[in-house]
C-alpha cells in the first residue's frame, strides 16, 4: 500500500507539471505568433505588441477569474469535467489564425486589435490561462506530500513559457510557416486536453489540510483572509512591472524594429523573475534583490553622466539590467505576501488584474496622457518606490533609508525621459498616437525646421524656404536620390512615382517627368503636419499632381494595378524602426509586380542599428535580380549620411545611373528574409554612432 502511494504521488507530480507546461507554453507560443500575423495590418508598428499585450493580459485575467469562480462554487470533481469541456469547445477554434479584415485606415487600430484577437483566439486563449490556478489547486487536494505548497508547480508553469517563449524566435519561427505554425499548436493543444484529463482523474474531494505558508503580511489563523494592504499589493505590484515590460519593449523596438525576438526578451526576463522570486530556495533573497536593483539604476545613472545614450547599445542593456533587477525586487516581494493555498486563486486573480491595468496603461492611456513616451521612467519611479513601501510595511526599513531610495529613483526616471527629448530653440508641436510620437522642432542655430518621429529626424525644412523649398536631409541634393530622378525626368513617362512612407513630402520638388506622385502613409498625423504649409511646404508649393493613401504600404500597394510605377521609394520607417515586412522575399516580388518594364525600386535603408544592405542582396539573388548600394556622408542636419538600394530585373536597367558610382551589393551569406522569417541581430551594427544628428 505504502509502495502503490508513493508511485501514486510521483505519477501525480509529474502529471500535473506537464499539463502546466504545456497550458503555458501554448499560451506564450500563442503571443507572438498571433501579434506577427498582425504586424503587417498595421504597418509593422511596434505599438501593435502593446495593443496585443493588453489583450492577453485581459484575457489572462479573464481565465483567472473564470478559475477563481469555479474553485469557489464547484467541488475539485466538478471543476475537472467542466474545465475540461471547455477545453473541448475551444476545439472549434482550430486552427488559430488572425483575420483577413483590414483595420480602418483614420482611426487608431487598438480597438481594431483587440476585437479581432477577442473573435479569433479569446475562448482558448481564456480557457488556457485558467488552467494554471486549477491545477494547482486541484493539486492542493491530491494526496501528494507537497499538497499544501503547491506554489512550487508555478516553476513548471514558468518553465513551459519561457521554453515557447525562447523557442519561438530561435526554432519554430525559421523552422515553421504561419500554416504549420498553426497546425503544431493544434496538436500541442489536443495533448493539453488529454494531460488535464489525466490531471482530473487523480482530483479528490476532499476538503484538505490547510496549513499555512510562512509569510508576510498574512494573518497567522487558518482561512483568515489577507490583508487590504496586502491584496492592494498583490494588485499594484504587478502592475508596475507590467507597464515597465511593456515599457522597455517599447524603447527597443522604436529604434530597431517590431520584431518577436525584441517582443520576446523583456517578456521572457520578466517570467524569469517570476521563476527566481517563486523558488522553494530562491537563489536571490529578499536583500540581495533590493541591492541588485539599486545597483542596476546607479550603474544606468553612472552611464549617463559619463556619456549620455550615445552609445545605444550600451544603454539599452542597461535599461535591460535595471528593468530585470527591478521586476525581481517587486515580484521578490509579491512572493513574500503569498497566501495560504486557500486564496491561492484570488492571490492570481489580483496579479492578472494588476498585468491588465499596466497593459491597459501603455496601450490606452498613456497614448492620450503624455505626449512622450514616459512610461518607462514614470514607472521605474513607481516600481522603486512600492519595494520600498513592501519593505516598510512588510519589513524592518527604516524610513529615512526609504526616503533616500526614493528620491534617488525619482531623479534617475527624469535623466532616463531627458535622454528621449530632442534639444532645440523652438518646439512647434509634441503629439502621440498609436503609431508613435510626432514632434516638430525649430533650430535657428542651423536654419531648420524638423519632423521628428519617435527618436529619428524625418523631414527637414529651411526656416526662410518656403516659396519652393529645397529638398533635405535623407532626399537633398548630395545624396543619390537627386540621379535617381534626373535618370526617370529623361526616361518615357510609362507610369507614376510610388512612394512608401511620407515625411514631409520632400520628393514632390523634384522633376519627375510630368508623372504623378502617389504617397501611401499609414499614419494620418503625419499627412496633416506634411499637409499644412503653417508647417512644411513641399507638398503645397512644389509643382505637379500628387495624392495620399492611408494605410499599409504593403497592403495598398497590392490594391494597384501590375506594371503601375515607373519607380517605387520604399521608405517607411517609425523613428528607426523597420517594418519588416516590407523587406521580405513576397513584399519585393509584389514591388516588382507593380514596376513597369525597366522600372526601378529604390529602398531608403539609413539606420543608426542596422546594416541591411546584405539583407536585400540576397532577395535579390533569390528572386534573379540585381541589388546595387550606394550612400553619402554625413554633411551636417540638413544633409545628413544616408544609404540606398537599387533593385532592377538587370543591370540594363540602370540606363544613366550606371555610371554614377552604384556598386552591386556582395554576398555575405544573409539569409533572406521572408514573412516567416527574419534575423535582426544578425545585420545589427555595433560599432555605429547612435546620436540622432548623426542618422
Amino acid at each position: 500500500m505504502n509502495t502503490y502511494k508513493k508511485s501514486s504521488n510521483g505519477l501525480s507530480v509529474w502529471i500535473f507539471s506537464l499539463a502546466l507546461v504545456f497550458s503555458a507554453g501554448l499560451m506564450f507560443w500563442m503571443q507572438p505568433m498571433i501579434a506577427k500575423h498582425l504586424l503587417p495590418k498595421v504597418g509593422g508598428a511596434p505599438a501593435v505588441w502593446n495593443a496585443a499585450m493588453l489583450f492577453f493580459q485581459t484575457a489572462l485575467l479573464g481565465g483567472y477569474l473564470y478559475a477563481h469562480l469555479l474553485s469557489e462554487m464547484f467541488r475539485p470533481r466538478t471543476q475537472a469535467i467542466i474545465h475540461i469541456s471547455l477545453l473541448l469547445f475551444s476545439l472549434m477554434w482550430l486552427p488559430l489564425g488572425a483575420t483577413n479584415a483590414q483595420p480602418p485606415s483614420d482611426e487608431n487600430p487598438v480597438l481594431w486589435v483587440l476585437w479581432v484577437l477577442t473573435l479569433n483566439v479569446g475562448v482558448p486563449f481564456v480557457v488556457i490561462a485558467a488552467s494554471a490556478p486549477l491545477l494547482q489547486t486541484w493539486f492542493s487536494f491530491s494526496n501528494h506530500k507537497d499538497s499544501d505548497n503547491p506554489y512550487f508547480l508555478y516553476g513548471a508553469s514558468n518553465i513551459g513559457s519561457m521554453a515557447a517563449l525562447l523557442g519561438f524566435p530561435i526554432i519554430i519561427e525559421p523552422a515553421l510557416d504561419v500554416n504549420n505554425q498553426a497546425g503544431a499548436w493544434g496538436w500541442g493543444f489536443y495533448a493539453l486536453i488529454g494531460l488535464v484529463a489525466l490531471a482530473g482523474v487523480l482530483v479528490r474531494d476532499g476538503a484538505g489540510h490547510h496549513k499555512l505558508l510562512p509569510s508576510d503580511g498574512v494573518d497567522k489563523a487558518t482561512g483568515t483572509s489577507p490583508r487590504p494592504i496586502t491584496i492592494f499589493m498583490w494588485l499594484v505590484l504587478p502592475l508596475c512591472t507590467t507597464s515597465l515590460m511593456l515599457g522597455l519593449t517599447t524603447h527597443l523596438t522604436t529604434d530597431v524594429a517590431a520584431v518577436p525576438m525584441l517582443w520576446v526578451i523583456p517578456l521572457a526576463l520578466f517570467l524569469a523573475t517570476f521563476i527566481i522570486s517563486f523558488a522553494r530556495r530562491p537563489i536571490v533573497g529578499r536583500d540581495g534583490a533590493t541591492l541588485l536593483m539599486i545597483l542596476s539604476l546607479l550603474g544606468l545613472g553612472l552611464l549617463w553622466f559619463v556619456s549620455g545614450n550615445n552609445n545605444w547599445m550600451l544603454w539599452a542593456l542597461l535599461l535591460i539590467t535595471a528593468f530585470f533587477f527591478t521586476a525581481l525586487a517587486c515580484h521578490t516581494e509579491l512572493s513574500l505576501i503569498r497566501p495560504h493555498k486557500r486564496h491561492l486563486t484570488k492571490f492570481y486573480l489580483m496579479i492578472a488584474v494588476g498585468g491588465a491595468l499596466g497593459g491597459a496603461f501603455n496601450a490606452l492611456l498613456a497614448p492620450i496622457l503624455f505626449n512622450k513616451v514616459i512610461e518607462f521612467p514614470l514607472m521605474l519611479l513607481a516600481s522603486v518606490s512600492l519595494v520600498v513601501l513592501a519593505r516598510v510595511l512588510f519589513g524592518t526599513m527604516e524610513k529615512r533609508l526609504a526616503l533616500i531610495a526614493v528620491a534617488g529613483s525619482a531623479v534617475l526616471s527624469l535623466v532616463i525621459w531627458s535622454s528621449e527629448t530632442t534639444s532645440s530653440t523652438g518646439t512647434l508641436l509634441n503629439e502621440r498616437n498609436f503609431y508613435g510620437v510626432l514632434s516638430i522642432n525649430d533650430f535657428a542655430d542651423k536654419n531648420a525646421r524638423v519632423l521628428g518621429y519617435g527618436t529619428t529626424i524625418h523631414g527637414v525644412q529651411r526656416l526662410n524656404d518656403s516659396v519652393k523649398p529645397e529638398p533635405l536631409s535623407y532626399y537633398s541634393k548630395i545624396t543619390p536620390v537627386k540621379d535617381i530622378f534626373a535618370e526617370i525626368a529623361s526616361r518615357p513617362n510609362n507610369g507614376a512615382v510610388g512612394a512608401v512612407g511620407l515625411g514631409v513630402g520632400s520628393i514632390a520638388c523634384y522633376d519627375r517627368g510630368g508623372r504623378k506622385l502617389e504617397f501611401f502613409e499609414i499614419n494620418p498625423s503625419v499627412t496633416r503636419l506634411a499637409s499644412d504649409p503653417k508647417y512644411f511646404t513641399f507638398l503645397t508649393n512644389c509643382p505637379g499632381d500628387y495624392s495620399v493613401t492611408h494605410g499599409d504600404g504593403r497592403l495598398e500597394i497590392e490594391k494597384v494595378a501590375d506594371r503601375h510605377f515607373d519607380i517605387l521609394f520604399i521608405d517607411a520607417f517609425t523613428s528607426d524602426s523597420i517594418p519588416t515586412h516590407l523587406m521580405t522575399t513576397e513584399a519585393l516580388t509584389l514591388y516588382m509586380q507593380k514596376l513597369t518594364p525597366g522600372g526601378i525600386l529604390v529602398m531608403h535603408i539609413s539606420n543608426r542599428h542596422l546594416d541591411l544592405y546584405p539583407v536585400l542582396g540576397a532577395i535579390a539573388r533569390e528572386l534573379g535580380l540585381v541589388a546595387m548600394k550606394k550612400g553619402n556622408k554625413l554633411q551636417s542636419l540638413l544633409y545628413p549620411a544616408s544609404n540606398y538600394a537599387l533593385i532592377v530585373r538587370s543591370e540594363s536597367d540602370l540606363g544613366g545611373l550606371a555610371d554614377k558610382g552604384w556598386v552591386v551589393v556582395p554576398d555575405t551569406g544573409i539569409k533572406a528574409w521572408s514573412d516567416s522569417y527574419s534575423n535582426i541581430f544578425s545585420v545589427m551594427d555595433f560599432s555605429l554612432d547612435m546620436n540622432i544628428e548623426k542618422k
